[in-house]
């Protein structure tokens, strides 16, 4: 065989070979770094996500998604600190995955028609309905990646969390009180948080409407008052303050403290002079309140949730 040749062979044989290596490494590669997100380091953490957003963003996609949906507040924050490390790609995986993920936090209620005290009627689309009010949490994470204002208790949030991102250990969140619906918002910044996410808030009608969930008594759970313990944190049971979302029964579409805990904002009809008023009541309210709707009240025991036209 003539030299040429076998030197032509060999460069052949010599660019498979590199290929097949190129080939093999990324995956390789993948792998390394994918083990690395589960590591206790938050450097280590954070240097995985780094590398791995530039050759598989969705290995970290996955990951932090299922990481994100533990009922454990701290993995949930562990994720916030990782994206966030990585600049604007970083932040919009999280907010990907806090929607998708606030989303499943929703329940879907049918059309129908609501009947008002003075017998008008008024149609009502299909929704999908926060299961929850928005918590201390949610808020937060807002507060944090678009940089809106906020009561002054997010800022002591945000001073908890840099000081668990030193140290890797997010316990000390748990102190923050982060289940709480969040209060001491205003109507704009309400309806901020939700068009961030492609949201709404509900107008007054639609909140009656869920309120009532299809049944034709006082309440959703009929006309029997003494069941309000079982669905309510309101004056006789609160202490003087909201508790965390989702303790009392929901009501039948699913609803949590649809009734007291804390009022919610909601918008007037007809549109487009849209303006808003309270619903539902608060802890501190009275049976008598509930589920009446008010305009001004204290802003500690103003909060919200959210709805998403079905399309």
């Amino acid at each position: 065989m003539k030299l040429p040749l076998k030197l032509a062979i060999l460069v052949i044989v010599i660019f498979g070979l590199l290929v097949t290596g190129m080939v093999m490494w990324r995956p390789m590669k993948v792998r390394y770094y994918a083990a690395k997100l589960h590591s206790e380091d938050i450097r280590v953490r954070q240097n995985a996500v780094i590398e791995l957003l530039n050759i598989d963003s969705e290995t970290v996609i996955d990951c932090y998604t299922s990481r994100y949906d533990s009922e454990d507040i701290k993995e949930r924050m562990k994720t916030v600190s990782d994206l966030c490390v990585c600049g604007d790609k970083g932040e919009a995986i999280l907010k990907n995955i806090f929607r998708n993920w606030h989303y499943c936090q929703q329940v879907k209620i049918p059309a129908g028609t609501l009947i008002l005290e003075n017998g008008n009627k008024v149609d009502i689309r299909s929704l999908y309905v926060d299961k929850y009010e928005i918590t201390r949490e949610k808020y937060w994470l807002f507060n944090f990646l678009v940089s809106a204002r906020g009561p002054g208790y997010m800022l002591e949030t945000l001073t908890k969390f840099r000081e668990c991102e030193k140290t890797g250990d997010f316990s000390l969140l748990q102190k923050c009180n982060l289940d709480l619906p969040v209060t001491d918002v205003s109507w704009h910044d309400a309806k901020a948080y939700a068009e961030w996410l492609g949201m709404r808030l509900p107008t007054m009608y639609e909140w009656e409407y869920m309120e009532r969930a299809g049944s034709t008594g006082k309440y959703g759970f009929g006309d029997n008052e003494s069941l309000f313990d079982e669905y309510a944190w309101y004056k006789e049971n609160s202490g003087g303050a909201p508790h965390p979302v989702g303790q009392k029964k929901p009501n039948k579409w699913g609803i949590y403290d649809i009734y007291g805990n804390v009022w919610e904002l909601t918008v007037i009809v007809p549109l487009p002079d849209a303006d808003y008023t309270l619903s539902g009541g608060s802890y501190n309210s009275a049976v008598v309140e509930i589920p009446r709707s008010c305009v001004i009240l204290k802003d500690n025991e103003v909060g919200f949730r959210c709805v998403r036209d079905v399309k």
